[in-house]
């Protein structure tokens, strides 16, 4: 099954977050105006977009706002349920990415 949220939805890796940012900065203006909408700082934000480990209301509030299912987002992150993935699970997925860049190096 492949997803068909978006183009920029690449099969099983979800958005890159530079393409998360640009679709947040299409819709509401800079990342600044966007945090006091949704009352967290703007670092909030970019922690979101960055860190897998990061907070998953905020995720789930920005994907409410590009009107796309989280799970199209960050598919590592959330299930196709609509369930965030348990942060352990996320930190075994996270270690796993480092020790596959850390071969690749």
């Amino acid at each position: 099954m492949t997803d068909s949220y978006s183009p920029l939805n690449l099969p099983g890796t979800g958005w890159h977050h530079e393409d998360v940012k640009a679709e947040l900065r299409k819709k509401f203006g800079s990342l600044t105006v966007l945090s006091r909408q949704l009352g967290v700082t703007r670092q909030s934000i970019s922690n979101v977009l960055t860190n897998p480990l990061a907070s998953a209301r905020l995720e789930r509030k920005i994907a409410q706002m590009l009107q796309v299912p989280p799970y199209a987002i960050w598919p590592m992150r959330w299930r196709p349920d609509g369930m965030p993935i348990s942060r352990s699970d996320r930190s075994k997925y996270v270690r796993i990415i480092q020790k596959q860049q850390e071969n690749a190096a």
